[in-house]
């Protein structure tokens, strides 16, 4: 019973580091900014198009993946600050790298935002 009460507090402990993560990347970050604010319209279209749940769950998905990939890259981001402030090509490689991926995520979803959302607002309004 004590080993479980300690497996408790330390996963509660856990979340909170991840919550303070999230909402220190909120704080900092405007490119993390921009992608709640994209999720909230896509969220807000979803309900108002009444999508079906498959696209729910392809939105839902690209969504956290496009989320976590933005925290990934704060992280490499702010590590790779710490070790150099100075103009390093190897930490520029990473940073542009992990940068990149995150645009990829990003390009792929509004893709398939489109793909799902277009042909629901063309049915509203022809």
């Amino acid at each position: 019973m004590k080993y479980r009460n300690y497996m408790i507090k330390k996963i509660i402990k856990s979340f909170g580091y991840a919550l303070e993560g999230i909402i220190n990347t909120i704080q900092s970050e405007l490119n993390f900014r921009i992608h709640i604010a994209m999720t909230i319209i896509a969220v807000f279209l979803g309900f108002l198009l009444a999508i079906s749940i498959i696209e729910w769950i392809i939105m839902l998905l690209l969504i956290g993946s496009i989320l976590s990939a933005e925290l990934i890259n704060t992280a490499i981001e702010t590590l790779a600050d710490y070790i150099s402030t100075d103009h390093n090509k190897h930490i520029k490689k990473v940073k542009d790298a992990v940068a990149g991926a995150v645009l990829i995520l990003a390009i792929g979803a509004v893709i398939i935002a489109l793909i799902i959302f277009i042909p629901k607002i063309l049915l509203q309004i022809l």
